[in-house]
Order: structure tokens, then sequence, then C-alpha cells
């Protein structure tokens, strides 16, 4: 017959007495000093004089092997099932990188695929304990990460500076696309939102239990990593023009758009200013001058 052990588990998962004593019974149970019934009103006690519970789990075993192994699965298996929607949603932000250089095998993606995952974890160790509103606050993210799959698969390209440059320079026809491409842009929006929608649903009850000052270990490296790509090629503008990581590149390549415009902005100016008569008048005072003669002698 199966029993059922309950243990009460603290919101931050750590010095919680009641969590001590119910690992101690089942330290107990499995080393034969209580019977299945003893532990179960040990647990039992434990659970209803304590009222700093926030969290319950219940574990059902028939052996004293099945509660070693719950489910009949190696812990590594237990916690990739878990956690697996929250799995699934970071490869989904990773998939540019994954689809684009990793395919065309670029050697880029030795910088922008382990920055993508350090920047994630970072977010996600430095975001709320409970996962799904750090990922609710990065929607917009998932916005571009899908912008980017889509410019990847239609126009075999990255949502990069370039490609800002020109949806940002051809706004006006922007009313004009999504009517000749209606059905496969909505399409596309639609689906990636109940994806998204439904795995936040289903990542509710997973919390992060590591302390955010773990979150400097993943931003440590990434430091270390633009500082050697900044080495090798000695400029940050290069660095950040190769900085296509997803989802957080989106940044490097708007600072690159933005640099691009001021550039094209003040060399139009120039151009305004650029008078032909006045640099043809200044060539023939030259021309005439004592000093030109001399050389031209």
């Amino acid at each position: 017959m199966p029993v059922f052990i309950e243990t009460a588990v603290d919101s931050r998962g750590y010095n919680n007495p009641t969590a001590i004593l119910g690992r101690r019974v089942l330290s107990l149970l499995r080393g034969g000093c209580l019977d299945q019934a003893q532990a179960f009103r040990h647990s039992t006690a434990l659970v209803c004089i304590s009222g700093d519970a926030k969290e319950y789990s219940m574990v059902q075993g028939t052996s004293d092997s099945d509660l070693r192994r719950p489910f009949g699965l190696a812990p590594a298996g237990q916690w990739l099932w878990r956690w697996r929607w929250l799995v699934l949603m970071n490869i989904y932000l990773l998939s540019p990188v994954l689809l684009y250089e990793g395919r065309l095998r670029d050697k880029t993606v030795l910088f922008t695929l382990p920055v993508s995952i350090l920047g994630l974890l970072t977010a996600q160790l430095l975001g709320a304990r409970r996962v799904w509103i750090t990922h609710a606050c990065l929607l917009p993210f998932y916005l571009t990460a899908g912008i980017d799959l889509f410019t990847i698969v239609n126009y075999q390209t990255r949502f990069a500076s370039g490609m800002i440059a020109l949806v940002v320079g051809n706004l006006e026809d922007a009313k004009g696309f999504l009517e000749a491409d209606f059905k496969r842009t909505f399409g596309s929006i639609v689906l990636m939102l109940a994806a998204y929608s439904l795995a936040l649903v289903r990542i509710r009850g997973l919390r992060v239990t590591l302390p955010r000052s773990f979150a400097m270990l993943p931003l440590l490296l990434m430091v270390v990593i633009y500082a050697a790509v900044h080495h090798y090629f000695g400029s940050w503008s290069l660095v950040a023009m190769n900085d296509r990581s997803s989802p957080f590149g989106i940044f490097s390549q708007s600072y690159l758009t933005v640099l691009t415009q001021q550039e094209e902005s003040r060399l139009r100016e120039l151009a305004k200013s650029f008078n032909f008569s006045a640099v043809a008048a200044l060539t023939l005072a030259l021309l005439r001058s004592p000093r030109a003669r001399c050389i031209s002698l």
C-alpha cells in the first residue's frame, strides 16, 4: 500500500526547522529506525505545528528504494522534467544564434552563444524569485527574438543594425508590408504569443532558490569575454558590430544603428554646406600665388 510522506518547505528553501526535521524523519525512515506509519504521523504533526511552512511537497513510495528515487528517474532527469518549460523558453530565446551562426558555423558563434547563455543566466538569477515574473518582464525580448527568427527564415539574415536601419528608414511602408503579407506575419505573432502564454502558465510554480549573489559568476564571465573580444578587435565599435547575441544583443545593434544614423545626418549636412564655386575660386587663387608659380618652375 502506498504511503504518503508530507514535508514542509520554507519559501526560501533553507533555515526552516520544519524542513530540517522533515529531512530527519526521512533519514530515519531510510535507516530503518522508524516504520512508515510512524514517519507519516511525525511528518503530519510537523506540518500541523508549523506556522512558517508555505509550500508542501508530497512523496509517494512503496519501498525504501522508491523513497530514494520518487519517480524512478535519475536526479538530472527529474530536474530537467520539472524545469522543461523553462528550458524550452530559454532555447527559444537562443534560437536565432543557433539557427544562423550555429548552422553556418560562423566563428562569431564562439562569442555570441556563450554571451547569450550567460546573459540569460544573469537575468534569471537577478530577477524575481518566481521565474514567471522575470519572463513576463522579458516579453519585449521574446518579440525581438521572434522578429529575428522571421528575418532568418524569410531573408536569410539576422535582425542586426543593417536590418534595423532599413526598417527605421522605411517606416512609412510598414502598412503596405503588413497588408501584402498579413496572414504570415499575423499568424507568426499569434503563434508566438500563444506558445509564450502557455509556457508562462506552466512555469508559475517554479522558484529560484539560489542567492542573487550567484549572478556575479556569469556576469564576471561576460566581462571577461567582452574584454577578450575587445583585445582581439581593438575597438568597442567592432565588438558591438559582432555582438549579435540573443536576446540582449539588440542593445548593441540598436546602438550601432543610432551611430550610423548620426553619421549619415552629419554627412548630409556637410554635403548641403558644400559650395563648388568657392572651392574652384580657392583653387584658382592658390595656382596664381607666387609660391605656386615657384613650385611649377
